[in-house]
């Protein structure tokens, strides 16, 4: 027992610094390997690794992914955090990953019936949740946006809306964005 707890804080903390360091690029979609197999094996992976069950839900008329390279790694990414804080923060085994094809517009919702929380107060509060703000930062790469719809007793909401081409991207600029740089030894020591 303890062994299997160190062998996952090990996985949790390399998993903290690849994400922070942004160097997960072997998980990520690629021209070898597709938005949807890449999706899978981590999907896979999830269900070996902690027993996690994702019900996924495609639009029938997707053959392959609507989405640009780039759209898919951040997405992906977005996706991997969004599951992780269901199986570590509403301690299930269960999620539901559906997309939604919208025109120029693609939604995706990572949903749990979980214990949820209130986003207003932890905001409030200044509690860090560096996870969520990576999700946000991800998506804004990619002029999309993520809102949460959590409550303490109706479980959570992940909703990611991205541009589904180039195109829709210079429709809908993003605007300004701002560089967080956090100095704390801990974020740089990992």
């Amino acid at each position: 027992m303890l062994e299997q707890l160190i062998s996952e804080a090990q996985i949790a903390h390399g998993d903290v610094r690849q994400y922070i360091l942004g160097i997960r690029n072997e998980q990520a979609p690629s021209e070898e390997r597709s938005f949807f197999v890449a999706l899978d094996e981590y999907l896979s992976g999830q269900y070996e690794r902690y027993g996690t069950s994702v019900q996924l839900s495609l639009p029938d008329t997707w053959k392959s992914s609507p989405l640009t390279p780039d759209v898919e790694t951040q997405l992906l990414f977005i996706i991997q955090e969004a599951l992780t804080n269901v199986r570590k923060h509403a301690r299930l085994a269960e999620a539901r990953l559906q997309f939604f094809d919208q025109g120029d517009w693609i939604q995706v919702v990572i949903a749990n019936d979980g214990p949820g929380f209130d986003p207003q107060a932890v905001d409030q509060h200044g509690q860090p949740h560096f996870g969520l703000a990576i999700m946000r930062e991800r998506a804004e790469q990619v002029n999309g946006r993520v809102e949460i719809r959590s409550s303490p007793v109706g479980g959570t909401e992940v909703i990611v809306h991205v541009p589904r081409d180039l195109a829709a991207r210079e429709r809908y600029p993003a605007g300004v964005r701002v560089l967080l740089v956090d100095d704390h030894s801990l974020y740089l020591e990992g």
